[in-house]
């Protein structure tokens, strides 16, 4: 991880998984390759938001990518959920740009791994209602006037 630690959420749950595997797929002149360089316009041009247009286009390998993110998601959801019990969680960001992508295998493994599950109330997952920019909107906020 960029902070020097392993294991960390960050690297396998964030819009930051999408650009490195832009990076990674940008190696070589793969099919996956020239879509992205295609829809950015250049390769330097190319980040994890390309990434998700790919996918909303319909191509496979992009729509993986943001399946597995969904699913790391769930999986470190579903910790918190065993150590904080909270009443539901909310995801935004830029990755709720993505929600009819990420949502349903987010749930789903949420569900899978929530410890308990048979017996407590499962959390709902609901989208921040001011989408990608609800971070930006919140410290604008809190700033002085």
């Amino acid at each position: 991880c960029a902070c020097g630690l392993r294991g960390c959420w960050e690297q396998y749950g964030s819009g930051r998984v999408l650009d490195r595997w832009a990076q990674q797929h940008l190696v070589g002149s793969t099919p996956v390759a020239k879509l992205l360089i295609a829809k950015a316009g250049s390769a330097e041009q190319v980040t994890g938001k390309t990434v998700s247009q790919l996918a909303a286009d319909g191509i496979r390998e992009a729509r993986e990518c943001l399946a597995t993110v969904g699913y790391n998601l769930g999986v470190g959801m579903a910790s918190l959920a065993a150590v904080f019990d909270p009443e539901f969680f909310v995801v935004g960001g830029g990755l709720a740009d993505n929600k009819e992508l990420l949502l349903e295998p987010m749930v789903q493994s949420f569900e899978e791994h929530l410890f308990g599950a048979a017996h407590r109330k499962v959390p709902p997952i609901k989208l921040a209602l001011l989408g990608p920019d609800a971070a930006l909107i919140g410290a604008a906020g809190l700033a002085p006037r």
